[in-house]
């Protein structure tokens, strides 16, 4: 069993990532995120699905390069929750 992702979720990592959600999603809080992704990890969906999940949480806008980097976080922060979900220490 690997270890977890190792990258701190403290303070600051929410704080930039509540930066990024405002430009897309403002209404939405990263703990939000965080329960969304783990219950979405913990029902077998994975990154390489983001096309059926995505649209949950972020609009698929082209158009609107603040979408896409959302898009991009959603896509690491999930990876982290799969990998720190099914870490030895977890």
């Amino acid at each position: 069993m690997a270890a977890s992702s190792g990258i701190g979720q403290d303070g600051a990592f929410y704080e930039q990532f509540q930066a990024l959600l405002n430009e897309s999603i403002p209404d939405c809080s990263p703990a939000e995120v965080q329960g969304m992704l783990t219950g979405l990890v913990c029902a077998g969906e994975t990154v390489d699905q983001f096309n059926s999940w995505g649209a949950l949480l972020v609009e698929n806008d082209p158009k609107n390069p603040a979408n896409e980097r959302t898009q991009d976080a959603l896509c690491a922060f999930m990876a982290m929750t799969h990998k720190d979900l099914g870490g030895k220490d977890f």
